[in-house]
């Protein structure tokens, strides 16, 4: 079995970001397989304009500066899962270059950087963000 996860940005086209499940978004899986209960449902996405290199053992953004729950949960496939949500022209507006989803417990399950400019600077946009999670048979 093995967990990926993928950021997907809808702007004027879609961009996928691959990522790394960080040690403790691997921890509560396996919590949960031991039956150990946890508030596993993932829940928000959040953003800041932090550059610094991944590491998979963070537990939190670098520098969080906007959280927003996800709006939609859709089962998409077998082993898939699609979290969804909207960003305003009004909301996240500066620049952003990381980007994590957390569960309803406050575990960050990944983070990844992404550079896109929302700062008062840029002309305001929206735009459509999905979180897809797959389980998967695996060697």
């Amino acid at each position: 079995m093995f967990w990926s996860g993928q950021y997907i940005f809808k702007l004027n086209d879609e961009e996928v970001v691959r990522n790394d499940i960080h040690n403790e978004g691997l921890n509560l899986l396996r919590d949960l397989l031991a039956g150990i209960p946890r508030e596993a449902k993932i829940k928000s996405i959040a953003f800041g304009d932090n550059d610094s290199p991944i590491d998979i053992s963070d537990t939190s953004l670098k520098n969080e500066r906007f959280r927003k729950d996800f709006e939609s949960l859709e089962r998409t496939a077998i082993g898939t899962l699609e979290y969804k949500t909207f960003i305003s022209d009004e909301e996240a507006t500066f620049h952003i270059r990381e980007a994590a989803v957390f569960c309803e417990d406050g575990t960050m399950i990944s983070r990844i950087l992404y550079d896109l400019d929302k700062s008062d600077n840029a002309h305001p946009f929206s735009f459509e963000v999905v979180r897809r999670d797959i389980i998967a048979r695996g060697g």
